[in-house]
This record gives structure tokens, C-alpha cells and sequence, in this order.
């Protein structure tokens, strides 16, 4: 953790090489949803090489990676596949600058001679402006222009409710064994039990995680970025106003700006989008105003995802999912490749 806050290059489980913070508590999680649980690519959505002759009739499939981070998820698209573009945004510069690193290797198709990942340092939203906000690299998932949305989204405010939610995601990241969690979490709900496990057991579980926050430096970064709407940049991106080539995905991870994102998507562009998945903060009703915005944009599809974080629940956190078509063989978690 004396790497807090300074850009790093570590080995993660699969081997790979890729550049983070050090200190940041949240990129093990993002790498576990990434490479391991593939957590886009569940209810119907997945992403194959185009059919022979696509590609020429109407242009390279468009990725649209809208809260890149370090670009964990534009990576695992651009290791498996190269038959399509990505355009990544994001607005914090340091995570743009570990977004290049890791995805310089796939940023240009040599023999096609085409430039096929662009990483733009910005924040995207329903108007041209400007954002302010602090960035703190030992939590680089839950960076954001909107901090308000984590107090307002929040379902359950109990310490015990944080402590067992914390407990099982632990165990679910790979912390510890589900063996110990499963107890645990089971006689934190029983009353006097719970508390004397509180006060006893689990500052024993976590005494390394609570000595790292306690020393750790406290790295605060501040951030001032340009704001445009994402029809907007795809036009300037792709260098037209009238471009049909498909947008085989829109992701969107921004942490609370997501309803404000979607409100700079013109008809145009909805039009070309064929699948989404995009991380909603449940307030003033937004998870259900985004799923039926997605069905009158004409997806047939729309669903929430089951969450597995238990800390997601508790901040009020769904991720919905939508394809044009009804999917066949649902159930199953989809792989990138064919």
C-alpha cells in the first residue's frame, strides 16, 4: 500500500501484466468481474466475430466503452477479438493513462491500418460543460462526477447489514474460504451473538485490510474535466454525421452519471446500438425509467442482472441488460469468442 496513489504494473491470476494503482482496493473486484466472471456477458448478451462480408457492407463493429477505469473491460474484448473498433471514455487523466498502457498492445490493427482503440479523456453527459470532482486511487471503481448518488441510492443504513454485506464479498472476491464466511454471516443475525462476533472475530479476520486503510496515505486527486454528449464524440470519433456501421455494444459504468449519459444518445445513434449493459443507481425510480427508455429505443429484451455483491444491494446498485432480439439459451453466462 506505500504504492498508494502511484501507477503500477502487477501480475494478476491469469498471468497478465497490466498497469493500476497501488493501493487500490476495488481492482481486485473489477479484475474478478472482468476476466473471471465475465459479468458483462450474461442474459443474452455476447459479442462474436461479424459474418463474412458484414464488415465490408457497412463498416468494423463499433464498441462504445462509456467509464473505461484502467480499461479492465475494453482489454478482455480486444485480447479475444479483433474484428471490432472500441472507443473508450473516460474522465479521470491518471486512469486514462493506465487505459493506454494496458491497451496499447491491441491499439492498432497493422494489417488493416486502422486505429482500432481510442482511449478519450472525458466525461459524458446530456450537454457540453465542464465537471469537478475528486478522484481517490484507492477506490478507483467508484469514481465519479456525482459523489451525492452513493449518499441518495443507499437501501439499508445498519452497520450489521455493512458488516455481513462486506463479509459475504469478501468470500466472494477470493478473500476467504466460504467455509468460515457461510457461519460467520449466519451468526452475525442473531442477536448479542452478532455483536460479540463484531466486536471480537471479524477485527481479527480483518486486522491486515484495517492496518493498510489506517497507514495507507490518503491520496486525493483533483479533477477537472470537459463534458459532451456521446453522439456527439462518436460523430467527431468516427468523422461523419450520417455513419451506419453498428454499435455492437454500449457499456456504461459511470457511477452515477448514468441517467445524464443516456439523455446525450440522439435517435441516430440509438438506432445503430444493438446491445447494452449499463450499471444503474436505483433513485427517484432511475432502473426503471432506463429499462423502459431501452424498450421504447426498441429493444425487445430488458432485464436487471441478479446482483452477487452484497454492498452493490446495499448501495442500491442494478445492472440492466437489453439486446434488439430475444435471446436464445438464456441462463447461461456467454463467452466473447464464437
Amino acid at each position: 500500500w506505500w504504492h498508494t496513489g502511484k501507477i503500477i504494473r502487477k501480475r494478476f491470476p491469469n498471468g497478465m501484466l497490466a498497469w493500476s494503482f497501488g493501493g487500490d482496493l476495488t481492482n481486485p473486484l473489477v479484475y474478478k468481474e472482468m476476466f473471471e466472471d465475465r459479468a458483462y456477458f450474461i442474459n443474452g448478451i455476447t459479442l462474436t466475430p461479424p459474418p463474412p462480408g458484414a464488415v465490408d457492407k457497412s463498416g468494423v463493429p463499433l464498441i462504445v466503452d462509456v467509464g473505461t477505469n484502467v480499461g479492465f473491460f475494453a482489454l478482455s474484448v480486444a485480447r479475444e477479438l479483433d474484428e471490432y473498433d472500441i472507443a473508450c471514455f473516460e474522465p479521470v487523466p491518471p486512469l486514462v493513462d493506465c487505459a493506454k498502457r494496458n491497451l496499447a498492445p491491441y491499439h492498432k490493427d497493422g494489417a488493416k491500418s486502422r486505429q482500432r482503440i481510442v482511449v478519450n479523456t472525458m466525461g459524458l453527459g446530456d450537454k457540453d460543460g465542464e465537471a469537478s470532482f475528486e478522484f481517490e486511487p484507492h477506490f478507483s471503481a467508484g469514481a465519479s462526477m456525482d459523489k451525492s448518488v452513493f449518499d441518495k441510492g443507499v437501501k439499508d443504513r445498519r452497520l450489521a447489514s455493512w458488516i455481513r454485506g462486506m463479509v459475504h464479498d469478501t468470500q466472494f472476491i477470493g478473500g476467504y474460504p466460504s467455509w468460515l464466511v457461510r457461519p460467520v454471516r449466519a451468526l452475525l443475525g442473531v442477536p448479542v451473538v452478532g455483536v460479540v462476533l463484531m466486536c471480537t472475530l471479524l477485527p481479527i479476520m480483518y486486522l491486515p485490510l484495517i492496518v493498510r486503510i489506517a497507514t495507507q496515505p490518503k491520496v486525493v486527486i483533483p479533477v477537472t474535466c470537459k463534458v459532451h454528449r456521446l453522439s456527439d464524440m462518436l460523430r467527431k470519433h468516427e468523422g461523419t454525421d450520417d455513419s451506419t456501421r453498428p454499435i455492437a455494444m454500449l457499456k456504461i459504468d459511470v457511477e452515477g452519471a448514468e441517467w445524464s449519459v443516456l439523455m446525450g444518445i440522439d435517435d441516430a445513434t440509438w438506432a445503430r446500438v444493438q446491445q447494452v449493459v449499463i450499471e444503474t443507481h436505483d433513485i427517484d425510480g432511475r432502473v426503471g425509467k432506463t429499462m423502459e427508455l431501452l424498450k421504447a429505443k426498441g429493444f425487445k429484451h430488458v432485464v436487471k442482472g441478479v446482483e452477487e455483491l452484497e454492498t452493490h444491494l446495499l448501495l442500491g446498485l442494478e445492472t440492466i441488460f437489453a439486446t434488439r432480439e430475444v435471446p436464445k439459451g438464456l441462463g447461461k453466462k456467454s463467452s466473447h469468442a464464437a
